[in-house]
């Protein structure tokens, strides 16, 4: 992660770069595909919303390699309920608009 940050230029750092790519566009088309299955509304950009998921996943990672110490199960647990409530929202759940706008 490092070398892909100072030095861009380098074939690695292109290497890491797309691969972030490629996975947050498997997050999108996650989120298109429960579009389709009519699991996440229409009028969710499918786009922002998966960028947002693994941005916010990736930066989580990058916490966690960081911190030695920490469990997976933790790790699991904290993307569960950022996320969650995420899911909740794009899925059109009332509950989840309701405790989300207090």
């Amino acid at each position: 992660m490092a070398i892909s940050i100072q030095q861009p230029d380098t074939p690695l750092s292109k290497a890491y770069t797309e691969l972030d790519q490629r996975l947050s566009a498997q997050m999108v088309r996650l989120i298109e595909t429960l579009q389709a299955r009519r699991l996440v509304g229409a009028a969710v950009s499918a786009r922002a919303v998966g960028e947002v998921l693994f941005n916010n996943l990736n930066m989580m990672f990058i916490e966690f390699v960081k911190d030695e110490p920490q469990p997976l199960a933790v790790l699991k647990a904290r993307v569960a309920e950022q996320h969650g409530p995420i899911a909740r929202l794009i899925s059109g759940e009332r509950a989840a608009i309701a405790s989300t706008a207090r």
